[in-house]
């Protein structure tokens, strides 16, 4: 199913060195937001790459990278 024209898809950016967490943080965002587009960092190198490239909505980073 598409999303009507004027609504805006949401991109948001998880980054966590943890893989589980990260799949955890992926798998509850797109539950509530079934049509995201959810991306995934291990680190703050893979995290600038993403910061670098993409119009975030939302970054949900771990404190201890």
């Amino acid at each position: 199913m598409r999303e009507p024209a004027n609504i805006k898809v949401l991109k948001i950016l998880v980054v966590d060195d943890t893989p589980l967490d990260r799949i955890a943080y992926a798998k509850a965002l797109r539950k509530r937001w079934p049509t995201a587009e959810i991306y995934e960092a291990d680190d703050k190198d893979g995290a600038l790459e993403h910061i670098m490239v993409r119009r975030l909505d939302l970054l949900i980073t771990d404190l201890q990278l």
